[in-house]
């Protein structure tokens, strides 16, 4: 079936007051701290998914469901106290990332730059197309893994004739492309590479490169949050929102301490 075929009914949309009168009718939030009308103007600039939905766990008589009933007398403070505390790890997280994809993101670049022979489309297409096949026989990831990395590949090749030389390419690609490009290389060729990201202290705490791409896929998720302005809380929380998947609590563990990791200041310097 075609899936523009597929109709998916979504909840009525609330307005301002239908929400903060939900909240305080049906979750029993209050508005002594924060007025209601104060709530509804921060709901307004930063959305109930940011402010309610990641920290209702917190309050909730069914521990990380965010549908479950909350327990009484819950400040609506508390939440925004919650959100506030989250974002203001941003800026830091952010500025560790984006020095730490610039530095991926070049030494890539370089290694297989000079270790190719990329004098021209031609054979830079060759070179993915050798990526996307390693990729593809790799049985260390899930097959819905393996052909999103596949189609990243794809992606890159048709857009290769934008740019005018190989560096400007590996420039504008994204760390979870440059991640991907990663994996398909060859092991000794992944070697090679790792050995440089030493020399900067950049592999994350391991020392072995399977470890390292697993860190470096939760770097991404989390790049990816942080830069697209969603909540952390849910990222840690849920494998997957929608379906109210939970992470494994080793995962959870694993994805805390990153994010602690990455917002400490000064963690890559230019």
């Amino acid at each position: 079936m075609d899936n523009k075929s597929i109709i998916i009914q979504y909840p009525p949309s609330k307005t301002l007051d239908q929400l903060t009168k939900f909240l305080h009718e049906t979750k029993h939030v209050q508005y002594n701290i924060i007025s209601e009308k104060q709530a509804q103007i921060i709901l307004w600039k930063f959305g109930y998914v940011n402010v309610i939905t990641p920290f209702v766990h917190h309050f909730s008589y069914l521990k990380y469901s965010h549908k479950a009933n909350l327990y009484k007398n819950i400040e609506f403070s508390d939440f925004y106290d919650l959100y506030k505390k989250e974002r203001s790890k941003y800026p830091v997280i952010a500025n560790n990332i984006l020095i730490y994809e610039t530095q991926f993101k070049s030494i890539l670049s370089y290694e297989v730059v000079t270790n190719h022979n990329l004098s021209d489309s031609n054979q830079l297409h060759l070179f993915f197309e050798e990526i996307s096949l390693q990729i593809s026989n790799n049985t260390c990831y899930k097959e819905n893994r393996i052909q999103h990395m596949v189609q990243q590949i794809a992606d890159l090749e048709s857009n290769i004739e934008k740019y005018h030389d190989v560096y400007s390419l590996f420039d504008h690609i994204s760390l979870g492309t440059a991640l991907t490009i990663y994996i398909g290389l060859p092991n000794n060729f992944q070697e090679q590479i790792f050995s440089a990201f030493k020399q900067l202290d950049m592999t994350l705490g391991v020392e072995k490169i399977n470890d390292f791409i697993t860190k470096v896929f939760m770097l991404v998720s989390i790049r990816n949050c942080v830069m697209h302005c969603n909540s952390l809380e849910m990222l840690i929380q849920f494998y997957n929102p929608k379906t109210q998947t939970l992470r494994k609590q080793r995962s959870k563990k694993n994805y805390v301490k990153m994010i602690n990791f990455l917002s400490k200041e000064k963690q890559y310097t230019y």
